[in-house]
């Protein structure tokens, strides 16, 4: 019920929101990083509505209280997590510490990004693959072979490696 719900207000606040490319709409996002979740064997509700609300707080008007009070403390500290408010680098400490399912949402998070590689910048792509082997691809390896094999194909093929 949580899940189709956060799908409902994903769909809802990011309406009118676009990819980088400026074509594709916003919540095909956050549609592929459940679909990803899901692949992994990810189902459980909690995990998928983080994943539906990954970007709610950054991109929209919405707010940390609004998502704890519509969807709970746990879904809205899953969230929190995800949002970036710092600098990278406390970013990535952060991620360093999250719970398993946070780190698996942001990790396809990353494997849907890695696979619009082309809608970036050189220096777009750079930071991202940079971003893949030194921190997130490390991380997969200790949650989910799979995923980091899928990483690095993403990564591979499009680098030429």
């Amino acid at each position: 019920m949580k899940v189709e719900l956060a799908q409902k207000y994903a769909t809802k606040y990011h309406q009118g929101q676009f990819r980088k490319n400026g074509v594709t709409p916003y919540i095909v996002h956050p549609h592929a990083v459940v679909k990803y979740l899901e692949k992994f064997g990810i189902k459980d509700e909690v995990t998928l509505s983080i994943a539906w609300l990954h970007d709610i707080v950054e991109d929209t008007p919405l707010t940390y209280s609004d998502v704890k009070v519509i969807f709970g403390k746990e879904i809205a500290e899953g969230v929190n997590y995800l949002t970036r408010n710092v600098c990278a680098e406390n970013y990535k400490n952060r991620l360093s510490v999250a719970p398993e399912n946070i780190k698996l949402v942001k990790l396809c998070d990353t494997l849907h990004n890695i696979t619009t590689l082309n809608q970036l910048s050189k220096r777009g792509i750079e930071r991202k693959v940079g971003d893949c082997l030194n921190f997130y691809i490390p991380m997969a390896q200790e949650i989910s072979p799979e995923l980091a094999q899928e990483m690095n194909y993403w990564i591979s093929n499009y680098c030429g490696f």
